[in-house]
């Protein structure tokens, strides 16, 4: 009786020792298990987070093309709004060079104005004027007129170039200057003026320079005048044998007499 009960007591042990064992066994290989399904999530998350990354640089090179792109866009959209206000200014431009061409047709078939077609009126004055000294100041004065307006004015003083004036299209057209005539020999004033209508006028004065010649003051030559005596009077002549005594009448200069009040 004893030796079953031992019996059974050491086969329950035996049983539960296997038991143990077993689920030690059990253990160990859910642990490897979990070991490996742990690294496997561990790498896959690497590869996830590796994934994030690249598709963050991508996400954050997409949005600056995309920018580079909105910028290109607004670019190209300012170019295309330019070129149109541009194209609409050209387009008025034309539009404006149309209707200055057909007013210039229409005045070209009109029947022009005499007094239009003419040339300008060109007065010139100096002063002084014909011969001045050497080192002078010459003052000029220039008159234009045209009933069209006048255009432009040229002045040229020898063989030089002076100014160009712009006339801005006045009917009447003043100017004064000065000019240093510091060569000896001829000058030439000429003024060339052209009227709104392309009709061109000149008027050229000379004006010759010289140097001074010293002056000199003339030595008086001649008689002394006479003072202030009688018109006339009377001087004896000497007696000679046989002669009759007469009367001489010796004449004065006229002014002398007429201060004396003698004579008449």
């Amino acid at each position: 009786m004893k030796s079953s009960t031992f019996i059974a007591i050491l086969l329950t042990f035996l049983m539960a020792l296997l038991v143990l064992v077993s689920a030690v066994v059990f253990l160990w290989q859910g642990r490897q298990q979990m070991q490996n399904t742990i690294s496997g999530l561990e790498t896959e998350v690497a590869m996830l987070a590796d994934a994030q990354i690249r598709a963050e640089a991508n996400l954050a090179s997409e949005s600056a093309a995309r920018a580079t792109t909105q910028a290109d866009l607004a670019t190209r959209q300012a170019e295309f709004d330019r070129s149109e206000q541009e194209s609409i200014a050209l387009q008025q431009e034309v539009a404006a060079l149309s209707v200055e061409l057909t007013r210039v047709n229409m005045t070209a078939t009109a029947t022009p104005d005499p007094a239009a077609l003419a040339q300008p009126e060109l007065f010139l004055i100096l002063e002084p004027a014909g011969q001045t000294p050497l080192n002078t100041v010459v003052d000029y004065m220039i008159l234009i007129g045209h009933p069209a307006g006048i255009a432009q004015v040229t002045l040229i003083i020898g063989d030089q170039f002076r100014e160009d004036y712009q006339g801005n299209g006045l009917r009447l057209v003043k100017l004064e200057e000065s000019y240093l005539a510091d060569m000896e020999g001829e000058i030439s004033f000429q003024v060339v003026a052209t009227s709104t209508l392309g009709v061109a006028g000149s008027v050229t004065s000379t004006l010759t320079v010289a140097t001074p010649t010293p002056t000199v003051t003339p030595t008086p030559t001649g008689t002394p005048p006479l003072p202030n005596v009688p018109t006339t009077f009377f001087w004896p002549t000497p007696l000679e044998p046989g002669r009759i005594p007469v009367l001489a009448f010796i004449p004065f200069p006229a002014p002398l007499a007429d201060a004396a009040g003698i004579g008449g």
